[in-house]
């Protein structure tokens, strides 16, 4: 089969982030040295910010970062998002998902 496939722990983590785990705040993927199979490269605890997380970032390569953000407007209103973010050496675009 041709293509690049996605492990089946980063399917797992992914699932464990969606689903409101709270073991994690985030966690990154990238290639496997093969180059045929998206893997997981770390996990951000429970606590961890987004300067963590974008500090755990190399500064010269290629990830995903998939980030469980959750915040509470003025008023009280809780909002939860998990965010897709592709960094392509040094910069990072996101997505809603």
């Amino acid at each position: 089969m041709a293509g690049v496939q996605v492990s089946s722990e980063a399917v797992d983590t992914y699932n464990q982030l969606r689903f409101g785990k709270d073991d994690m705040k985030y966690f990154t993927c990238k290639l496997s040295s093969d180059m045929t199979e998206v893997v997981v490269d770390t996990i951000g605890s429970s606590t961890a910010s987004w300067e963590e997380m974008e500090a755990a970032l190399p500064k010269n390569e290629c990830r995903y970062v998939f980030f469980h953000f959750d915040y509470e407007h003025d008023g009280g209103k809780r909002y939860v998002y998990n965010l897709l973010l592709d960094q392509v050496v040094g910069y990072l675009t996101s997505s809603f998902f």
